[in-house]
């Protein structure tokens, strides 16, 4: 007998030795990231490899300096950027025993750097997360609304209506995203004193919603380290030139506002409306990586003195009295309200104008209606006969109810929602609910192929198991094309049947949506070992309304449909 040969096989974690001796150490790596002035010490090599992103940051660096630092902006915690690092070295990472608050960044950055393999295994970890804190739960709000984590979301959401005084009175309410806002404040289980709810929302405008008197201080989710960047450059220099600082402003409005979506502008024309999103080639990119070499840094803060006046003095010579000037002040004045409008009467117009101080009124505009906007749908989301009117007496001298008691006052008057708020209960249901996602589903449109389409998930209750899979239909009579849905069990025992009744819901892929999905109920099927048939459907949609976009079904190429099984015997 002829002896069989094996292969010695021989493996030792001795890469990720070599990684852990690599990260952060000075003497061995030829890259420092810093962030929140703190160095993290990194192999090029391996980041360039990893990430495109991390790439072309290093190649643009390079090619400008020999400085080994970059500063990067818009992350919070440092653990966030060194667990990326790790990854990207191959070193484990300890998911369980990572803070919360530390999981929402980092999934964050793991999209932002495209780490797409970890980005995926994050929010897979994420959304199975079951306990959380008060002071986890804000993040955690605003990554699965981010991500469309629904499981998650809702696990959330009935965390926050459990505790909703508590929350609508926390310091971190201020930090919810804007949907999100919106969908506890309408919700009724959102159970606590109407006017804490009203003071919350005007609190989270305040803090979110830009000032244009206080442009200078925007709220966003830059660094602290930024913030004192800037401070010590004011603190260094004496005569900072005014319009370049005027320059700083505009960005700074330009990328707050392109963090929300367009329709809260309320621009006579899309014309306009563009206008108020000028300086956008480096702004719109407010949640990319910017960075700084530490020269950059250095020399901003010994100087940052303007080099040629003339020049400047000769440009804005030319600007003044141009058709431009006249067009901007045209179209700040298309404001209704007059104590807006630019005074362009002989007196003042003989003044010089700088085109930069021009572009910061049509700003300002723009902040101001966008502003009123939010606050309009803030207001929209309060039940203001809920509240006493004592209540409302005793308070509306302070703030920040007297800041906006004009608005407030409006809004009184306007018909909205009046339901009473109420406790949150979580209702026993005899019924089980499962979500199955089904993936390719344009392979439909090929009717050729004639595929049918599994879901991903397979659900056990008790010895059943339960998916469900589409298939392509043409009614012959009509020549309207369908996705049949359906329901699909078996199981390992050889002798067995079910009754059960049945529900199918395609939801939207937006967990925030008012959208209703697509319902249709089979009560009484049948399932029996005996039986040739496995599996009951129906035609359940047409293919024209489940690839149309403006339905939100399919995402990714992928649908979401949702079962309610009630079991009614089983043996």
């Amino acid at each position: 007998m002829a002896e069989v040969k094996q292969d010695v096989m021989y493996k030792k974690k001795y890469l990720e030795t070599i990684a852990n001796l690599i990260l952060n150490n000075e003497q061995l790596s030829d890259v420092t990231f810093v962030v929140n002035k703190k160095h993290y010490h990194a192999s090029r090599i391996h980041v360039s490899a990893a990430s495109q992103v991390f790439a072309s940051l290093l190649n643009e660096h390079f090619a400008n300096t020999t400085d080994k630092e970059l500063v990067l902006t818009n992350i919070k915690h440092n653990a966030s950027l060194f667990n990326i690092l790790q990854y990207i070295h191959g070193i484990e990472l300890n998911l369980t025993s990572m803070s919360k608050l530390v999981l929402c960044e980092l999934t964050h950055l793991a999209e932002r750097f495209k780490l797409a393999e970890l980005h995926d295994d994050l929010k897979a970890h994420v959304s199975n997360i079951k306990r959380f804190k008060m002071n986890s739960v804000v993040p955690m709000l605003n990554t699965a609304r981010t991500y469309n984590l629904t499981k998650l979301y809702d696990k959330l959401k009935e965390y926050v209506y459990q505790r909703a005084e508590q929350i609508v009175n926390h310091q971190s309410f201020l930090n919810l995203k804007y949907d999100v806002v919106i969908d506890l404040l309408k919700s009724n289980w959102l159970y606590a004193k109407e006017i804490d709810i009203l003071r919350a929302a005007l609190n989270w405008h305040d803090e979110n919603i830009m000032d244009v008197g206080k442009v200078n201080q925007p709220n966003n989710e830059n660094t602290q380290v930024e913030m004192e960047f800037q401070n010590e450059d004011i603190n260094d220099e004496d005569d900072v030139d005014c319009e370049d600082d005027s320059w700083g402003e505009i960005d700074i409005v330009e990328d707050f506002l392109s963090k929300y979506s367009d329709d809260l502008f309320d621009s006579d024309t899309n014309e306009d409306q563009n206008s108020a999103k000028v300086i956008t080639s480096e702004g719109e990119k407010s949640d990319a990586c910017e960075t700084f070499s530490s020269q950059d840094m250095n020399n901003a803060e010994r100087n940052n003195e303007k080099t040629d006046d003339s020049n400047d003095s000769v440009e804005k010579s030319e600007i003044h009295g141009t058709n431009a000037s006249e067009e901007t002040i045209n179209q700040v004045n298309k404001t209704d309200d007059p104590s807006q409008r630019m005074d362009v009467s002989n007196e003042t117009s003989t003044l010089p104008i700088s085109e930069t101080e021009l572009l910061k009124m049509k700003v300002k505009t723009e902040v101001e209606r966008f502003s009123e906007n939010i606050l309009n749908k803030l207001l929209e989301q309060i039940r203001f006969p809920l509240i006493p009117m004592f209540e409302f007496m005793s308070i509306a001298d302070k703030n920040p109810f007297m800041k906006y008691k004009e608005n407030i006052r409006k809004k009184q008057l306007d018909m909205f929602n009046c339901e009473p708020r109420d406790c949150w209960k979580h209702t026993t249901n005899p019924c089980s609910w499962f979500l199955f996602t089904i993936n390719n589903i344009t392979k439909l449109r090929d009717p050729s192929k004639k595929e049918q389409l599994y879901s991903q998930e397979k659900y056990s209750v008790n010895h059943l198991k339960w998916d469900v899979h589409v298939k392509y239909y043409k009614d012959l009579n009509t020549s309207v094309e369908y996705m049949d849905l359906f329901l699909h069990c078996d199981s390992e025992r050889i002798d067995w049947k079910v009754d059960v009744d049945r529900r199918f819901t395609l939801l939207s892929n937006d967990p925030c949506s008012d959208k209703e999905g697509i319902v249709d109920s089979s009560p009484s099927i049948k399932f029996d070992s005996h039986d040739d048939f496995d599996s009951w459907g129906c035609s359940f949609v047409e293919l024209s309304t489940l690839f149309d976009p403006n339905n939100g079904y399919v995402n990714d190429d992928s649908i979401r449909v949702e079962l309610c099984l009630k079991i009614n015997s089983t043996n």
